[in-house]
């Protein structure tokens, strides 16, 4: 399992991944600098334009995943509205830099992970226009 199926599942409600990291193997975090893909087809990233951050959590089976203990549509309907309502959104990419580069203690749950220095790295890395995969 990884958050994969997550992310494409995102991208159903027009929800794009800007830059992430996973933190996991089998199960873990996965951080992500996301954006809204209003018209469905964008091929890049503006620093002007709003950016959220998303954590997704992730087991390794049915019995710990959420996602694939889902088997109606309506199940997974309840966990997407719950992910895209978990996202913190900001107006641009220098508030949410400037976000990850506080003190906010929501913040500090992430820090002993292993690769939240490398989310970070990327955070910091976007310019004022980034291609999207």
């Amino acid at each position: 399992m990884s958050a994969d199926s997550y992310l494409e599942a995102l991208k159903v409600l027009q929800i794009r991944e800007v830059a992430g990291v996973d933190a996991g193997y089998y199960q873990g975090d996965y951080f992500a600098a996301v954006m809204e893909d209003r018209y469905g087809y964008e091929t890049s990233y503006s620093a002007s334009e709003p950016i959220g951050l998303l954590v997704i959590g992730y087991g390794s089976c049915s019995g710990c995943d959420e996602w694939e203990g889902a088997y109606t549509a309506m199940e997974r309907l309840d966990v997407l509205t719950r992910i895209v309502e978990s996202i913190k959104w900001f107006d641009n990419l220098g508030l949410l830099k400037e976000y990850l580069a506080s003190s906010d203690p929501k913040l500090e749950w992430y820090a002993h992970e292993e690769k939240w220095p490398d989310f970070l790295e990327k955070v910091n890395g976007l310019g004022d226009y980034t291609q999207l995969a």
